[in-house]
């Protein structure tokens, strides 16, 4: 639907760019879809309607790269809790985006810009016509 959010990049292409620094680019391609903070700044930034088609996301919302090619420059981490059935303890490291915003707004909207809400299922559209394009 909006081929502005679909990713002209593979992931595993983008990866072979950032080898020397994987970590920083795991922390932006990986670790910070886990970071509440920065899901509740691109509910407030966007609003609550899927980037991909549009309906309300009604709380059931995932973080959607809109590109690979990037990565975290902001080196500080943190634990967030992602509790499961079996695991009602566990935790996550991901990038400290909350004080990487306090500390440098332009570092935090270099990352935030490449991200949008959307569905779980609009996700997997987006990933088969991405998928499609490249091929």
């Amino acid at each position: 639907m909006y081929n502005s959010i679909t990713p002209t990049l593979t992931r595993a292409v983008a990866k072979e760019k950032y080898l020397s620094d994987i970590e920083s680019w795991k922390n932006f391609a990986e670790r910070i879809t886990k970071n509440p903070f920065t899901k509740v700044f691109l509910l407030e930034r966007d609003g609550t309607k899927c980037a991909w088609c549009q309906k309300a996301l009604y709380g059931q919302s995932i973080i959607h790269h809109i590109t690979y090619d990037h990565c975290c420059t902001y080196s500080k981490m943190i634990r967030v809790a992602s509790p499961t059935e079996n695991r009602p303890h566990k935790t996550r490291l991901v990038p400290d985006c909350q004080n990487c915003k306090k500390e440098n707004n332009e570092t935090f909207l270099a990352c935030v810009n490449k991200l949008v809400l959307v569905h779980n299922i609009c996700n997997k559209k987006i990933a088969e016509e991405s998928y499609l394009a490249i091929s």
